[in-house]
């Protein structure tokens, strides 16, 4: 089945994905996200692009209490504003920020909302105590086409986020069959989402 009720919400990564110190990358629609975990242990999701020349967050650093951009080295904090200029001696602090996006985890999944700064009204993701997340799939197809695709499979409950106009990536929580171990099960899925991906890019 398919997940279609978040509205305006998709999962962008999994939470065990973004790791202390990194910089990770992620897409709803057309717009590019970078996403990092703070020293405090909350993942922020932002526009991938520095506010100063429309560079690549991603390609920065992130210290835990700031992201450093990597071309001029302008330091963003946790929330989004500028904290530090290193070429006007690290004292300047220009109101600028970059674009943040709401962002809400739950459940090993971390969602986020382009439209929305805060995530207070973030739908919630219930996830049964038996079902297990799978490794995200990218599909080179569109969203509608894949969430048709997918909206009569048997124990997999999908979430399918647009990364594009023709290409999408589909998260999926797994009910294990009882006649069967749970990880030949997630196998099974990833062999299925694995063969539509290349019937459906073969044919678009």
């Amino acid at each position: 089945m398919i997940e279609t009720n978040l509205e305006g919400w998709y999962p962008v990564a999994l939470e065990r994905d973004i790791v202390p110190l990194r910089l990770a990358r992620s897409k709803i629609g057309n717009k590019p996200l970078v996403l990092w975990r703070d020293d405090e242990d909350q993942i922020h999701v932002w526009i991938d692009r520095c506010p100063h020349r429309s560079v690549r967050l991603s390609a920065g650093r992130n210290f835990g209490a700031y992201l450093e951009g990597v071309y001029h080295g302008w330091r963003f904090g946790k929330d989004g504003r500028v904290m530090a200029v290193p070429a006007e001696g690290y004292s300047a602090k220009p109101d600028i920020c970059v674009e943040v996006v709401a962002v809400s985890v739950q459940n090993g999944l971390v969602l986020a909302n382009p439209s929305k700064q805060k995530a207070l009204d973030a739908p919630k993701v219930d996830v049964k105590k038996n079902e297990i997340l799978i490794r995200p799939m990218p599909i080179g197809a569109k969203q509608d086409i894949v969430c048709g695709s997918l909206s009569n499979w048997q124990g997999l409950r999908s979430i399918v986020t647009p990364t594009g106009e023709e290409s999408c990536w589909v998260y999926g929580l797994m009910t294990p069959n009882s006649k069967e171990p749970a990880s030949n099960g997630l196998r099974r899925i990833n062999g299925r989402l694995n063969d539509l991906r290349k019937s459906l890019e073969s044919s678009s």
